[in-house]
């Protein structure tokens, strides 16, 4: 029987479910502050509107989750708002493992996220993940090959929390960099079926017959006589292409580690978060068919703009081609405009990405938001570049 009114099947009123819906932020009235799953946390350094919270014992993930929660005049008086993109992930501990994670009154669902594991040393990405509420429940899926795996919160909680890692709360769009087609692959299924499991148990037999059965399969495979010695030369081959994949995707998740962390904190000319921008650059190239231009892009202000230097890039794993374009497209007080260019138009790699960062810098969307003075500035500038980069050698 469906469980509402305007649905005759169950399967409509879990689609309906899983439709998006705009957040709004919640409000919780002061004097319920200690009852709150994530606002107990906090102390009230006062009871009037814009007293400052205070939040002891919180993790750096946390800190950033927490800088917008305020104290509000609201209609019964003050309450505590909390935005309505606020990540409840960072919060989620083994204390509510047999529960539902709490979720705040009012809110429809917390939004989907996405996370990336990658190794401290090398930047290496080791693990995909996403979080997804349906029916006030949260649940964590890993990204195994083609499709979203069920992991249950205390194995995301083990990724989250692991020391030698690094976890970050990513877009769709550096997910789709590194695993072409899970944006697109909702975990909605997957989701429904446990939701109607009877025990984990039921969950832990059917892992375990999936294994069996790849198990029986691959054995199956390896019984089979090899008839033909000379299709050997194929699948050579296909492995060669395997490996340039498998490198390119490692190299993507160094670069994307590396500039992620160097330009925490940096803002642009507009405010904005500084790491959008080699992120638009680096999406002129596609990651596995130009993976060194994808990668210079996302690395071509570093070592500019960061104390990471080109020895330390090489250390981290980045490969010398890249390397070299980096150091190519780095200004340097001591190399003049002509000289700095005249360096760049002669190098393939560089002379892509340094148009591509032109273009991004002289985008429409926002570089009419600038002042005019600025504006003005900025066009001569990029004109000059443009005619030095595009120059006829002699």
């Amino acid at each position: 029987m469906s469980t509402n009114p305007y649905y005759d099947d169950d399967d409509d009123f879990n689609d309906w479910l899983m439709q998006p819906r705009p957040l709004l932020p919640t409000y919780v009235p002061l004097h319920e502050m200690s009852e709150h799953p994530i606002l107990r946390r906090a102390l009230a350094t006062g009871n009037e509107a814009d007293a400052a919270l205070e939040w002891p014992g919180l993790n750096s993930e946390q800190k950033r989750a927490i800088a917008e929660i305020r104290l509000i005049d609201h209609h019964d008086g003050v309450a505590v708002a909390i935005p309505p993109h606020f990540n409840l992930d960072v919060f989620i501990s083994d204390a509510n493992e047999e529960e539902a994670p709490p979720l705040f009154t009012g809110r429809s669902g917390d939004e989907q996220r996405y996370y990336t594991q990658a190794t401290d040393t090398g930047f290496h990405t080791v693990g995909i993940f996403t979080a997804i509420t349906m029916n006030d429940r949260r649940r964590y899926f890993q990204w195994i090959v083609d499709h979203w795996q069920e992991i249950g919160q205390s194995m995301f909680l083990y990724y989250r929390d692991d020391d030698d890692t690094h976890f970050c709360n990513v877009r769709e769009s550096d997910i789709e960099r590194v695993a072409p087609g899970a944006t697109d692959i909702r975990p909605k299924r997957e989701i429904q079926d446990v939701a109607v499991a009877d025990t984990a148990d039921d969950d832990a037999a059917d892992a375990d017959a999936a294994a069996a059965d790849a198990l029986d399969a691959a054995s199956d495979s390896d019984d089979e006589p090899d008839t033909n010695d000379e299709e050997e030369d194929p699948m050579d081959e296909e492995d060669d292409m395997l490996m340039t994949e498998v490198d390119a995707m490692v190299q993507h998740g160094i670069a994307v580690g590396i500039a992620s962390i160097a330009h925490r904190g940096q803002t642009d000319k507009l405010g904005y978060d500084y790491i959008d921008h080699p992120a638009r650059v680096a999406e002129s190239f596609h990651w596995l068919n130009q993976p060194v231009e994808h990668c210079a892009a996302w690395l071509h202000d570093v070592i500019e703009d960061t104390d990471i230097t080109a020895t330390d890039l090489l250390k981290a794993g980045m490969l010398p081609e890249i390397v070299e374009a980096v150091v190519l497209l780095t200004r340097r007080e001591d190399v003049a405009d002509a000289d700095y260019y005249e360096g760049i138009r002669h190098h393939p790699i560089a002379l892509a990405v340094k148009l591509a960062d032109i273009d991004d810098n002289l985008a429409e969307w926002r570089f009419r938001k600038l002042d005019y003075d600025l504006q003005v500035r900025l066009s001569n500038k990029y004109f000059h570049a443009r005619q030095l980069l595009q120059a006829t050698p002699e």
